[in-house]
């Protein structure tokens, strides 16, 4: 094999590795979007289902004491009024935590693809542009807004639970 033919077949076996790497970097991105999307609705779900379920059960018990004839249990409206506004303020927290998610994936979504494919080993074969940093750090802003907000409605959930159970502790 003289030189020029096994400058190709280097070439050639380069330009599958590189292909190969192309391909993976895509999957992988692909991969890690669908399970970050995955946990963060999980979270957000959760949170949202909780302090949902106890809004409308705060309310409910509230009409409830409200229709009452007795003093004491019509005196409980006003301390449990503030565990419901708590229990809301939560729930407004997850839905809030589901947008600012979708703003850090679009941004996530769009970094991914500022990279050059490339056939030189020594590079990795994909090169960051500079863009993609900036794009990136935005999906991070993104991010831990959401990150911020879901932790928001679980604090809303144990501070609900705590307060109403210190006002109906006898």
């Amino acid at each position: 094999m003289d030189d020029e033919e096994y400058r190709k077949k280097v070439e050639f076996l380069n330009d599958r590795n590189a292909v190969r790497w192309h391909d993976r970097h895509d999957h992988t991105g692909h991969e890690m979007f669908r399970a970050a999307i995955d946990f963060g609705l999980e979270a957000i779900r959760t949170a949202a289902l909780l302090n949902g379920g106890a809004v409308v059960a705060c309310f409910a018990f509230l009409g409830v004491l409200l229709g009452s004839s007795n003093p004491q249990a019509a005196a409980l409206f006003k301390p449990l009024l503030w565990p419901a506004l708590v229990f809301t303020v939560g729930a407004i927290l997850a839905g809030t935590a589901s947008g600012w998610a979708y703003f850090a994936q679009g941004y996530f979504s769009d970094g991914h693809g500022w990279v050059t494919y490339t056939n030189d080993p020594e590079d990795g074969y994909i090169v960051d542009q500079p863009e993609r940093s900036t794009i990136n750090g935005k999906g991070r802003f993104f991010q831990i807004l959401s990150i911020a907000s879901v932790f928001g409605s679980y604090f809303c959930i144990i501070a609900g639970v705590v307060w109403g159970g210190c006002i109906l502790r006898p």
